[in-house]
């Protein structure tokens, strides 16, 4: 078992939480609202901070000593590149739904219903966790890369 296995856990719940809270916003825009919806919804918010800990942890490992605005890059240089860039756009997405969520409030006077509450947690629970599923994603392949670089000196291959 390696020293990197315990994020394992929280890259599958990350994952989960990100399919869920992605589905979960997709009925919100088909305006579906009933109480199950919005508690699974709530759950799938409060589970971004489970996972928030363990991929800020793997992120820090990977980024020791480096500027600011170099640790995304650098925390998720292991994934895919699509698995770096679609957190950022999911986070972009939810920062518009805040904005409408706001812009209704100014234009209207009233806060958004519950379909409204719904895309907003959703989108945002939904972006959390596919960065800290990007985040942990890329610890385990980083590690696994060093690994098998190191079994290769060991060998002699190089």
């Amino acid at each position: 078992m390696s020293r990197q296995s315990w994020a394992v856990p929280f890259l599958v719940l990350s994952g989960a939480g990100a399919v869920t809270s992605a589905c979960l916003h997709v009925v919100s825009l088909a305006g579906i609202w009933t109480p199950m919806l919005f508690d699974l919804t709530v759950a799938a918010f409060v589970a971004v901070f489970i996972v928030w800990m363990p991929a800020f942890l793997a992120g820090h490992a990977m980024t020791r000593g480096l500027r600011w605005r170099d640790k995304w890059k650098a925390a998720t240089r292991g994934a895919p590149r699509w698995m770096r860039r679609l957190p950022l756009w999911m986070l972009a997405y939810a920062l518009v739904v805040f904005s409408l969520f706001g812009v209704w409030r100014l234009l209207t006077g009233r806060g958004a219903g519950r379909i409204a509450q719904l895309r907003l947690l959703s989108a945002y629970a939904a972006a959390f966790h596919a960065a800290a599923f990007s985040a942990l994603y890329s610890y385990l392949h980083l590690e696994g890369l060093k690994t098998q670089a190191a079994d290769r000196r060991v060998r002699g291959g190089g």
